[in-house]
């Protein structure tokens, strides 16, 4: 479970990590009671982690020989594995058949949202969602540096504490990552942080410009994290927070200088780039926000309409993803969209947020996503609709960390605009002090060009389209080779979907929920606790590694159709990934375990990959020094 900070204990949380795991020696807690409770959870994971027995003569393995092939059986020495040839080659043949169907399937499905080149080199952008305002996963911290660089004994020497960083965060949605990692900064951190953020999608990005822009220009605006806390998530405004969003669209299409001027040093954006934003700045600055006239782009309804299906499936498993003390909360948001006390509905929030408005992405109609695409040059002629979907911001905001800041146990949203207004704050804080600089890019990702190194590098789920082969050779050369924790990072979002296609896994897991029934005193407990949960009990490692030889065997990683081996998919290019079946990731988690998290629908889907620099590549930058 790497979601848990070092040092503490995997079951409470708490510091204390002098009780290990007898078995792994990976999971950690602060007593033997801890470590009880969280026995039956940890069991998969510690499968993993743990001792692997002999395929063959069944003896505990304290150092693994796998199977080249599949990577799915262990061995004492090439001669055990020889003998076990006749009863293993017919599973190991399968497995590669499974992985080849499997990247077949996702081969055609990739094909549809992969970038598309003109004659005249230019690349068309493939829009099939609505834009990601909100995001879909969790904001990470992109440096974490208190589990990488700060390990002690570095942490305290002076070197480590000037260092400057940099980050490219590729496909980068919204800026709550960006504004995590600066907050999450340690006050004794002395550096200065560039982070270059890259997302073709300019309604996006237009938002972030927007916001970064609005934390310059009211850095001294009392209590102006509140406004903009409400300006990123609600659907109505005030009559104070409106002005002010209002002032800062007409500033940004009305500039003489430019967006590095404008934002004293903060922002810099090619001008060509800016040009397709101010297209959304001008839609947005022109419409009618104001809900007492007839004429307004009532948010409201548009998003009553949105919401309608989605709600019903987010209704059903409310008892299961929250307390009951929240349920009537969620249920405000889910009724208003106000992030916030709703008790000033009536007097106070009186316009609608034209933010929340951008291109259409869903179909109503055919209930499916609509195709569309974007060149560059036309956010002006697009019809404007609400167009947030399955998105909230309970998700992307880590809830165990809102209920530490927050007093307010009953509200939801209040909780969470208390929590995103502190973070906001913390951001402005270090922003003011000019240690930041932040390059805004709409270009492709095939056409980046660098003159930096990188400590960290966030690839989105690119990696489900363009391939893990080649996002590695294609950002592997750009991590800063003198700082050994420099990590490559890709999310993946679609893994279950292709193993539910493989079979597999939902095989493994009807065995595993089936085991964790038995394991429950009664079916209730069973159902209370284990099914809302479900994917905390089930470590994937192996499932995974089937899927990333199918994200190579869908970037063209080797001619025909062999099925890449373990070792390969796990090292190459300089870079070797993280192997979930012995370590943990540093950066960011592998996943995110939704038990702990009364409140956060964690998207279960999502699996973290880090790629960090080999030995091998290590040495060659110690000897070219």
């Amino acid at each position: 479970m790497s979601d848990v900070r070092r040092g503490h204990c995997w079951y409470c949380r708490k510091p204390g990590d002098k009780v290990p795991c007898s078995r792994c020696k990976i999971g950690v807690y602060c007593s033997q009671n801890c470590l009880g409770r969280d026995k039956r959870r940890h069991s998969s994971e510690c499968q993993s982690f743990g001792p692997q027995k002999c395929n063959f003569c069944q003896k505990q393995l304290e150092n693994r020989l796998e199977c080249s092939s599949c990577g799915e059986a262990y061995y004492c020495d090439r001669t055990c594995q020889k003998k076990d040839w006749k009863m293993h080659k017919a599973d190991c043949k399968e497995v590669q058949e499974i992985i080849k169907d499997a990247g077949q399937m996702w081969s055609k499905i990739a094909e549809e949202f992969k970038y598309k080149e003109t004659s005249k080199g230019q690349y068309i952008h493939y829009l099939p969602d609505f834009p990601f305002y909100f995001g879909n996963t969790m904001a990470a911290d992109f440096l974490n540096l208190r589990q990488n660089e700060w390990q002690a004994p570095h942490r305290a020497d002076d070197a480590c504490l000037d260092r400057d960083y940099s980050v490219l965060s590729v496909g980068c949605g919204d800026i709550r990552s960006l504004v995590n990692t600066i907050a999450q900064l340690p006050n004794e951190f002395r550096g200065k942080l560039h982070v270059t953020m890259c997302d073709y999608d300019p309604f996006v990005m237009a938002r972030n410009v927007l916001f970064l822009y609005m934390m310059v220009k009211y850095a001294t605006k009392p209590d102006f994290s509140k406004t903009l806390a409400s300006i990123w998530y609600s659907v109505l405004l005030s009559e104070h927070d409106y002005n002010l969003l209002h002032e800062a669209l007409t500033d940004l299409c009305s500039r003489k200088s430019s967006l590095l001027d404008i934002t004293k040093g903060l922002v810099e954006m090619n001008e060509e780039e800016v040009e397709v934003l101010s297209q959304v700045w001008s839609v947005w600055l022109g419409m009618e926000c104001r809900c007492s006239r007839p004429d307004s782009i009532d948010l409201t309804n548009q998003r009553m309409e949105r919401r309608s299906h989605y709600t019903i499936s987010k209704k059903s498993h409310l008892k299961g993803s929250f307390t009951s003390k929240h349920v009537d909360s969620y249920r405000e948001w889910d009724l208003y969209g106000i992030l916030g006390s709703t008790d000033v509905l009536e007097k106070d929030l009186s316009c609608y947020n034209p933010t929340l408005t951008g291109r259409q992405g869903w179909d109503e109609d055919n209930d499916q996503f609509t195709l569309g695409e974007y060149n560059g040059s036309r956010p002006k002629d697009m019809e404007y609709v609400y167009c947030i979907h399955n998105c909230e911001p309970f998700d992307v905001w880590d809830f165990l960390e809102v209920e530490k800041y927050c007093d307010e146990k009953d509200s939801l949203p209040v909780m969470l605009h208390t929590y995103v207004s502190h973070m906001i704050d913390l951001a402005m804080a270090f922003i003011d002090k000019k240690r930041i600089a932040i390059q805004m890019t709409t270009t492709a990702c095939q056409k980046l060009t660098h003159n930096r190194k990188f400590d960290r590098i966030f690839t989105s789920n690119l990696a489900e389209y363009m391939g893990v082969y080649t996002l590695v050779g294609m950002f592997g050369p750009l991590l800063d080779s003198s700082n050994r924790h420099s990590t490559l990072v890709m999310d993946t979002l679609s893994g279950l979907e292709v193993w539910e296609f493989m079979v597999c896994k939902m095989e493994y897991f009807l065995e595993e929920m089936n085991w964790t029934q038995m394991a429950c005193s009664d079916e209730e407990e069973w159902k209370r606790d284990f099914v809302p949960h479900a994917w905390d009990y089930s470590y994937d490692s192996k499932w995974f590694l089937r899927y990333l030889k199918v994200l190579f065997l869908t970037s063209g990683f080797m001619e025909g159709s062999k099925v890449p081996s373990s070792k390969t998919v796990l090292q190459f290019g300089g870079l070797r990934m993280r192997d979930i079946r012995r370590e943990l990731n540093t950066v960011v988690p592998y996943f995110y375990l939704k038990g702990p998290r009364k409140v956060a629908s964690v998207n279960g889907r999502l699996r973290v990959m880090e790629w960090v620099l080999t030995e091998n590549r290590l040495k060659e930058n110690t000897s070219d020094a």
